[in-house]
């Protein structure tokens, strides 16, 4: 009882930081309350509680942190059947005021709202995917002199159906769409500035396989969006491709496709065809690797590209951007304790979407040209049973463009290393974040910054853990964002439990 008790705790503690959201709407979920029959033997009981907890995964944690009255939580939640499977993803972060060492950042705090949802039904050949998303934030905008809060959500959901005509043909639907907000609350009313889209998408597919070593594939996609203020004009994107993928040995494979593409914004596409190149090596023990070469146009996205950057004004009129990528991907497992992956890439973007700064120190986007060059290599080493772990990755850019490519770090390493006893666990992450331009016509630059993490938990009660963070561990001044600088270091604590 005593479990079950800080479950719904947290649960609730979790839950209870939407409640003052501005962008969430209140939901009705009254209905019938669960009981369970009381004529339950005691063999049907165990044998119950046992299919529970092999199908059951929960995994709940609420920290606190005094510093900055700031709370993270989360919570994942997911259930396997024979014929469903569903995962619940929650995640909240929220701080008043911060500071760094005795310098307080007025109106600095913040909340973000994160909310997952993918559920999947089989039934013999036939299977429906459900998948839904919902991010929202909102922070405050330090000192600026226009603007003193941004706010901005998305809501995602899609529904995928997957029927299986016969054994060797396959026919798929997709039906989904995204809804996008955005505001800037500035000093004067007069000022605030509000957009939103709406977007829907259908995709088709259809595939049949010819031989053992032998595959047809037909991909449609339609992609609408509708803007608001009603000056933006609304856009389309449609898009359909043919791709055969065959092998010439066991260990060799190939894919050709090519198609058709047709978008609103860029009607007189000088070549409108998608063309697909990939030449894969599989089936060795311990060694993959993929090369592949794609000519494409991809639509523009705000409601993806202006959610990953703080304080914006978005630019919904952007045209798609004509791309040439080539990548080679390698994978090589030694044994079952120590792996490496590697990429490489290089893309040539005829329009390449670069971030500006605009009026009131908030930043915008436009096209351009571009050659990106990019490289990242991870590795992973378990050791005495996944007791220790070790994960160690980076990323290397490097950009040719006649201007600054901003907020997009030169480089990137990250690493982790992870203790899990059987009482005590620990983590200590580290990101090294290189250098970024902030204005495309001015060479200056943010410097490095070297964010450290440090978590440790111990168990309580069976399942039940108490967990405490460091977050900024070296207490260093930086900022992501130029003006808006980042917390100093704050410690945080709280439960976790794990069934």
């Amino acid at each position: 009882m005593n479990k079950i008790a800080i479950v719904l705790v947290l649960i609730y503690m979790i839950f209870s930081g939407f409640k003052n959201t501005s962008l969430l709407y209140p939901q009705d979920i009254s209905g019938p309350v669960p009981t369970i029959p009381e004529d339950i033997s005691d063999d049907e009981d165990n044998s119950a509680n046992a299919y529970k907890s092999k199908n059951i995964n929960l995994d709940v944690q609420a920290l606190y942190g005094p510093q900055f009255n700031q709370m993270i939580s989360s919570l994942n939640l997911s259930q396997e059947s024979e014929s469903f499977v569903y995962l619940i993803s929650s995640n909240f972060s929220r701080s008043g005021d911060f500071s760094y060492e005795d310098e307080e950042y007025v109106n600095s705090g913040f909340y973000e709202n994160n909310f997952g949802l993918t559920a999947n039904w089989n039934w013999n050949d036939l299977k429906l995917i459900i998948e839904g998303e919902a991010d929202n934030d909102s922070r405050g905008m330090f000192n600026n002199q226009v603007y003193s809060k941004e706010e901005k959500g998305k809501n995602k959901i899609s529904a995928k159906t997957i029927y299986k005509f016969s054994p060797s043909t396959e026919w798929s639907i997709l039906l989904g769409g995204a809804w996008y907000k955005h505001s800037l609350v500035a000093v004067d009313p007069e000022d605030h500035l509000k957009s939103r889209l709406v977007q829907g998408n259908v995709k088709l597919g259809w595939e049949f396989v010819w031989s053992a070593s032998n595959r047809l594939r037909i991909n449609a996609d339609y992609l609408y969006y509708d803007y608001k203020p009603d000056e933006i004009e609304n856009d389309s994107n449609l898009k359909a491709e043919f791709f055969n993928d065959f092998s010439i040995t066991r260990n060799l494979g190939f894919t050709v496709g090519a198609g058709y593409v047709k978008n609103e914004d860029d009607e007189n596409l000088d070549i409108p065809v998608p063309v697909t190149a990939t030449i894969s090596l599989k089936g060795l023990k311990n060694f993959t690797s993929v090369f592949s070469y794609r000519y494409d146009i991809v639509p523009f996205q705000p409601e993806e590209f202006y959610l990953e950057q703080k304080y914006i004004s978005p630019d919904y009129t952007l045209p798609p951007g004509k791309v040439h990528i080539g990548e080679a991907r390698l994978s090589l497992k030694v044994n079952s304790l120590f792996n490496i992956t590697g990429e490489a890439q290089v893309e040539k973007n005829e329009y390449y979407y670069n971030y500006y700064p605009d009026t009131g120190n908030v930043l915008s986007a436009n096209a351009i040209e571009a050659i990106v060059y990019s490289s990242k290599l991870e590795t992973n080493i378990s050791i005495y049973k996944k007791i220790l772990e070790l994960s160690l990755g980076g990323e290397y850019f490097y950009f040719d463009a006649d201007e600054n490519i901003t907020y997009r770090p030169d480089f990137r390493i990250l690493n982790s290393f992870r203790y899990n006893g059987k009482k005590w666990k620990f983590e200590w992450a580290n990101q090294i974040r290189g250098k970024v331009y902030f204005d495309p016509y001015d060479d200056r630059r943010i410097p490095e910054a070297v964010i450290g993490s440090f978590g440790i938990q111990r168990i309580v009660l069976e399942g039940s853990y108490f967990y405490a963070k460091i977050e900024n561990l070296y207490n260093n001044r930086y900022t992501l964002r130029k003006d808006y600088p980042e917390p100093g270091v704050s410690l945080l604590g709280g439960l976790r439990i794990l069934i």
